[in-house]
Parts: C-alpha cells; structure tokens; sequence
C-alpha cells in the first residue's frame, strides 16, 4: 500500500496543505482575537451603560429624597398653621367666654352692691328710728316722772316695737 493520503494525495501536496491549513489557522486566530476584542469593546460598553444607570438611578433617588423632605417640611409648616389656627381660636373663644362670665360676675357685684346699700341705708333708717324712738321714750319718761337723768345715765325701755 502506498503511503499516500486517504484523500488520494500525494507527499507533495501535504506541506501546501499544511500551509493552508496554518493560513486558514492564523485567519481564525485573528477572527477570534477581533471578536474577543469586540466582546471587551462590548463588556466596556454594557459595565459603562450599567455604571450610568446605576448614577441615574442613585439620582432619581436623591431627587424622590428630595422632593419627600421638602414635602416632609410643607407638611409640617401646614400642621403649624393648622395648630396655631385652632391655638387662636380656642383662645378667641375662652377669651370670649371669660368676657361672658366676667360680665355675669359684675351684673351679679353690682346687684349685691345694690343689696348692700339698700340693705345699708335701710339699716340706717332702721337704728335712726330705733334711736329716734328710744329717745322720744326717755323724754317721754323723762317728762312723766319729772326726774332729771345725769351724765352717763340712759333710760332703757321696756319694749321696742319693730319696724
């Protein structure tokens, strides 16, 4: 049997088969080194594009953070108001109520000082009578006995009418 190729070759055609084979190797090499170039260009990309979605993102986070503190603070500068709204009017209202019993209290000291003086002045006209009274009984006595009553002497009557 011939030492020839299954291919029907012969030994000349082997080292341009090998050459080719090298040629056809090395453009494979060199495909292979481009793609795997391409695929870093492409891994450069995507960890770019993810590392720029990662900022967009801790972006909008801080703009939401943002936007909910500031509403944090209307809130509370609303529930202020709010509070010292309500403060103003209770205290408009207990203002008002003391007023209204400020003035129940002065009607009700003015009719009292009215009672006082009424009470005052009629207890005035009562002792004036009393003494007038007694008075007019000593002279009485004074005259129907014919005695003269001396200094720190009273005459005490018997009986007093009520007036």
């Amino acid at each position: 049997m011939s030492k020839r190729g299954v291919g029907g070759r012969g030994k000349g055609e082997r080292p341009d088969a090998m050459a080719t084979l090298q040629v056809a190797n090395e453009e494979l090499r060199a495909k292979l080194m481009d793609i795997q170039i391409e695929l870093q260009h492409e891994k450069n990309k995507v960890s770019r594009l993810e590392r720029e979605k990662s900022q967009e993102l801790k972006a909008e986070h801080h703009r939401s953070s943002l936007a909910l503190t500031e509403l944090k603070t209307k809130l509370h500068e609303e529930r202020t108001r709010e509070l010292s709204i309500t403060r103003e009017t209770l205290l408009r209202q207990h203002e008002m109520e003391l007023m209204r019993v400020i003035k129940i209290k002065d009607a009700e000291i003015q009719r009292l000082n009215g009672l006082v003086l009424t009470l005052r002045d009629g207890t005035t006209d009562k002792v004036r009578h009393l003494y007038l009274y007694l008075y007019l009984s000593v002279c009485h006595d004074y005259d129907s006995e014919g005695r003269d009553y001396g200094q720190g002497e009273t005459p005490v009557p018997i009986c007093l009418p009520w007036f």
